[in-house]
């Protein structure tokens, strides 16, 4: 890990970025959502936010809420997905990250809002795809190598309109 990631000033500022941005989200929605509100908020200058993130976007994507969904998926197994023998039940790790998002309604409301811009939605749905996927492909075995060809060329012609 690198020394700016327990820097315990990086800390600081990323936690209180952090808290602006769920107590914005809290209490004025995603349409009070802005680099300038959430810098006010925190007690942070417009510097420090870009020290440490790209954009608006980019804080959203590094938030513990999202990352912690990512890490939900990581136990799923194709092989287990697909030899799942309940055919009426979930498969649980499934069930594990509709759980998780449950019980942090609030936060992902508000990023799936009606109002919420077009591209957050779009890459957070990127996000969270391109991990599921990238799980699976990597437990998947010889016999099942054409099973994502055309994920893998939706995901090609997206990054090719960018």
């Amino acid at each position: 890990m690198s020394q700016s990631s327990t820097d315990l000033r990086v800390v600081r500022s990323r936690t209180l970025m952090e808290n602006a941005l769920l107590s914005i989200l809290e209490n004025k929605g995603i349409k009070g959502l802005t680099v300038k509100n959430l810098c006010e908020t925190a007690g942070i200058n417009r510097g420090t936010f870009y020290l440490h993130y790209k954009d608006i976007f980019h804080l959203i994507e590094e938030t513990v809420f999202i990352q912690e969904l990512l890490s939900v998926f990581e136990p799923l197994n194709v092989h287990e997905l697909m030899r799942y023998p309940d055919h009426e039940g979930a498969y649980p790790p499934i069930t594990k990250a509709f759980q998780y998002m449950h019980k942090h309604a609030s936060f992902f409301k508000a990023l799936f809002h009606s109002e919420a811009p077009a591209e957050l939605k779009e890459r957070l749905q990127y996000l969270v795809g391109t991990r599921l996927y990238e799980n699976l492909k990597r437990n998947q075995d010889d016999h099942s190598e054409n099973l994502f060809t055309d994920y893998e060329l939706l995901i090609w012609e997206m990054h090719s309109l960018e």
